[in-house]
């Protein structure tokens, strides 16, 4: 064969053969029959895990349907429908993610998948603020799963719940259960939650709840917080024996060295010795005040100790004089002294009993000065204040006389002011009607302008001066003895007749009576220490004063000795040991029936008296029964 003719004769078998294989590969006839894919369980999970490790939880959620569908009865049932959930929680789908997660908990009870599924149906419902059912179903998966891990979980979503109703009893219980079964860094995220839970609770609440908790490292955590609270609370012998049974029960506690420095802190706090301080003016323009009240202080110490009640108990007498600086000076050596409490001041209060309250330091103030009580929980008064006084001649003008209808002609001064505004609620508390109010100059002796205008005189018509306006049964007089001696007469020539006239303390005095005697009569006034009282108690201690002193006590004395027999006998009890509980003792002082007036503490601190009532008849003050 020639060469030029083999060329185009393999071209041509070539386009042949070419056209031969397009024939076979578009006729079916002539194919292999292709062969079914098989879907298996493997192949969806395979195709399913796929689509979730590539993000599409769609695909991966459709494929999880699928499965159920095609495998109703699969060996990984129970594991598509936790993954279903999961992904349904995911995109934010809550109902279809409870069906899934209650549908393996019910019909797959004991899969380890529901164990989880459980803390998932929980998670959801406190996400839903469905709190009544997270606690319901707490309970029924507490029940059920065993897992420490989960139940842990569990536990801390209760303590949340409770602590989001406010049920914080509940949220301690809660977290405290997740506490003994927590592990690792988790405990100390749960042990911030559970003294969370206790600082909403009062210390009676806490104390009941520690009772009911079984032995754990839970019961610790909450011993040791109720240790501090305590001493918080300066009820130190409680925390002593808190603290105490913390360090025997859990000696390897990571707080078991602060317990024991706390232990050893209240070891030092206790004041064991059984003496009072005093604070008196015994040098300066007060000092024969500061001497009455230590002369009172030293009749008590003298009759405690004879009655060997507790000859041990001593006093520690220090000047203040009448400078804030020494006194603040007597006060530290007071405290380096170790005094359970102090007696005093009597000038110089303000600056002690902030001092005093710095140091926790229990004192009776002997003053009148305002607002001293309310510095701080230990100070303390017991005196004989405005508010007394107007509440002793109130209560028994409504109570005993029967009147209610009052006028108050007063001072324009201090003293007049605070004892005018103190009358007049006194008797609004008590149901009275103040019908005419009236201020004087103090600086002149004619008070006719103010009498005038008390009954309606003032501007009187032309020709007769009008008759008196008197809508009132009695007027109240807030001045001193050389005032009142001024302005009593002089109502009575303005023809005030039929009324009684009530005046203060200072109204006991001789020279009141010489200056206005026969206008005086009935007049009513209250006093914190009446010598010549019928009460034997009063005639006991006037006489014995007499003896030891060779003079009639007053009221100063009087106080000074009441505040003495007060403290002897809350200082010498065993369970005084500490100052704040002498101050809980004086608290809880009701009706002290002392020399000076029955004595109670308001819970302010302030002192409530029942006084003796005086009247004057003749040239004489006699004590009005009450």
């Amino acid at each position: 064969m020639k060469p030029h003719t083999t060329i185009p004769y393999l071209i041509v078998l070539s386009l042949l053969f070419s056209c031969a294989l397009k024939k076979v590969e578009l006729e079916p006839a002539m194919r292999q029959p292709a062969k079914p894919e098989v879907i298996t369980e493997e192949s969806i999970l395979a195709e399913a895990n796929h689509a979730l490790a590539t993000k599409d939880d769609l695909q991966a959620y459709r494929l999880y349907e699928e499965y159920l569908v095609q495998f109703p009865e699969g060996a990984k049932v129970d594991e598509v429908l936790m993954q279903k959930g999961v992904i349904a929680e995911t995109r934010g789908e809550l109902e279809r993610a409870l069906i899934d997660f209650r549908s393996l908990c019910t019909e797959y009870p004991q899969s380890p998948w529901a164990m989880d599924a459980h803390q998932k149906i929980l998670e959801i419902l406190f996400e839903q603020r469905k709190y009544d059912r997270v606690i319901q179903q707490a309970d029924k998966a507490l029940f059920i799963v065993k897992e420490n891990a989960i139940r842990t979980k569990i536990y801390w979503i209760l303590g949340e719940t409770h602590m989001l109703r406010a049920a914080y009893v509940g949220a301690v219980r809660a977290y405290a259960e997740a506490y003994n079964l927590a592990k690792g860094d988790y405990k100390n995220d749960i042990a911030l939650k559970l003294g969370a839970a206790a600082d909403r609770l009062d210390t009676v609440y806490l104390k009941s709840t520690l009772d009911d908790l079984a032995e754990g490292p839970a019961r610790g955590e909450l011993l040791f917080i109720l240790g501090n609270r305590l001493m918080v609370e300066e009820q130190y012998p409680d925390a002593l024996g808190v603290f105490t049974e913390f360090v025997e029960m859990y000696p390897d506690s990571l707080q078991n060295s602060m317990a024991h420095k706390n232990i050893a802190d209240l070891g030092q706090m206790a004041v064991n010795r059984d003496t009072i301080g005093c604070l008196f003016p015994l040098s300066g323009p007060y000092s024969q005040f500061g001497s009455r009240a230590l002369n009172g202080v030293e009749l008590a110490l003298h009759q405690f100790s004879a009655a060997s009640l507790d000859p041990s108990v001593r006093i520690i007498v220090k000047d203040t004089g009448a400078d804030p600086e020494k006194a603040l000076s007597a006060f530290q050596e007071l405290v380096d002294a170790d005094v359970k409490a102090i007696i005093g001041p009597m000038v110089t209060a303000e600056a002690v009993a902030e001092k005093a309250q710095e140091f926790g330091i229990p004192i009776i103030a002997l003053t009148q000065k305002e607002n001293i009580p309310q510095i701080g929980d230990y100070i303390f008064r017991n005196y004989i204040t405005p508010q007394v006084q107007t509440e002793a001649l109130v209560d028994f003008a409504v109570h005993k006389l029967g009147i209610n209808r009052f006028a108050i002609l007063y001072p324009s001064d201090k003293y007049g002011i605070t004892f005018m505004h103190q009358f007049w609620d006194r008797v609004l508390a008590h149901g009275g009607e103040l019908t005419k109010m009236e201020a004087y100059d103090p600086e002149k002796t004619d008070f006719a302008e103010a009498i005038k205008k008390l009954i309606g005189r003032y501007e009187p018509p032309t020709g007769d001066e009008a008759r008196p306006v008197i809508d009132f049964e009695a007027i109240f007089i807030p001045d001193a003895p050389e005032k009142a001696g001024l302005v009593i007469p002089q109502i009575a020539y303005h023809d005030i007749e039929g009324v009684y006239l009530f005046g203060t303390n200072l109204w006991y005095s001789q020279r009141l009576v010489e200056m206005a005697q026969q206008f005086l009569q009935g007049s009513i006034l209250p006093v914190g220490f009446f010598p010549e009282a019928s009460s034997w108690r009063v005639v006991g201690f006037v006489d014995e004063f007499m003896a030891v002193f060779g003079n009639k006590p007053n009221f100063i004395e009087a106080v000074a000795y009441d505040t003495a027999k007060i403290l002897f006998e809350i200082i010498t009890r065993s369970e005084t040991s500490y100052r704040s509980l002498v101050r809980d003792e004086l608290l809880q002082l009701l009706d002290y029936p002392g020399v000076s007036g029955i004595t109670t503490f308001r819970p302010d601190g302030d002192v409530e008296k029942k006084l003796f009532l005086l009247s004057v008849k003749g040239d004489q003050f006699i004590e009005l029964e009450q």
